[in-house]
């Protein structure tokens, strides 16, 4: 049997396995004792929210538009109308309305869109976070 240069099958057979095999318990071992302080999923707070509406197809503009704008305000509501953090509110109905991830940008009656943009994190006056979650819940 040919092997490269430096390399033996008997190697690994022989002596070379069992030692393989407790190295990787032992790096196992290590990280399981003394846990890497990577935080795998951070508590930060978006720079948008989006707000989707959807009707159901055929609805008339003008109703989608209502409804927007019955879900606009009960947004103002949760955060307030003159707070500093919020930087622009802007609502589409039809056009631009669709989601921001899909290549869909056909002009479709049925759907609306609020966006909230808020300051940048760094540069907002209340560090505590904002809320999305009540935003969600009304």
């Amino acid at each position: 049997m040919k092997t490269s240069p430096g390399f033996s099958s008997k190697a690994i057979t022989a002596g070379g396995l069992p030692w393989g095999i407790l190295l990787l318990f032992f790096s196992f071992y290590i990280v399981g004792v003394k846990k890497p302080k990577v935080l795998y999923f951070p508590a930060n707070q978006p720079n948008n929210v989006f707000v989707m509406i959807r009707m159901p197809v055929g609805t008339d503009q003008k109703v989608t538009d209502s409804v927007t704008n019955i879900v606009e305000k009960r947004i103002m509501k949760v955060l307030g109308e003159n707070n500093p953090d919020i930087e622009s509110v802007i609502s589409n109905v039809a056009l631009n309305a669709g989601d921001q991830m899909g290549f869909d940008r056909s002009v479709t009656s049925e759907k609306g869109k609020v966006s909230i943009n808020f300051v940048e994190y760094k540069y907002r006056k209340t560090k505590r976070p904002t809320n999305i979650s009540m935003i969600s819940e009304k």
